[in-house]
């Protein structure tokens, strides 16, 4: 059966497979992850980019993707050499911050396979302006170590990591765009 993986356990994953964490950002059952470097404006399209010490706003009812500061590593072969012959997946949720502050955001799930930054949506809901810090913790990852009989015949990035409305950041295949 799937076991969600304690802190302990998270630990050994970092630094080759959760990539730019530190032990600060551990939970009991996860880790956090950061703001990162880039920013699309959906009403604008405008994409930034967030540099050190620098803060994004998102204005009231606007939103944006954004992408992940560390990196996540799922391959076979870098998660089987700390965990031989399983496999990992994770659950992606938002802060309880993020929550609180009216920040819309879909929990989504990473998939074994997965390499590299993530990509996320969301929302500013509240009636005043969002800021964050760059590098402000505003996900939680939950990793699941998957046994032999559970881990997927095909991971994640056999045809290509797709791009959503032409954000082409970490892909490798357009998106087709829907009218």
């Amino acid at each position: 059966m799937a076991k969600i993986l304690p802190d302990k356990e998270i630990k050994k994953l970092m630094g080759a497979v959760v990539i730019g964490a530190e032990e600060s950002q551990l939970n009991p059952n996860g880790v956090e992850l950061r703001l990162g470097t880039r920013v699309k404006f959906q009403s604008t399209g405008e994409q930034k980019t967030i540099g050190d010490d620098k803060f994004l706003r998102v204005a009231s009812g606007e939103s944006v993707t954004i992408t992940s500061f560390e990196e996540i590593g799922f391959s076979s072969p870098t998660v089987q050499e700390i965990f031989p012959n399983d496999a990992l997946m994770g659950l992606i949720t938002p802060t309880t911050t993020m929550m609180r502050e009216g920040i819309t955001m879909a929990a989504t799930k990473v998939d074994s396979g997965f390499k590299g930054a993530l990509n996320w949506g969301l929302r500013n809901s509240s009636t005043k302006d969002l800021i964050l810090k760059s590098n402000e913790p505003i996900f939680k990852l939950t990793i699941f170590k998957l046994g032999q009989d559970e881990a997927p015949e095909m991971e994640y990035g056999g045809k290509g990591q797709r791009c959503i409305s032409g954000l082409r950041w970490n892909c490798s295949i357009q998106a087709q765009t829907f009218r």
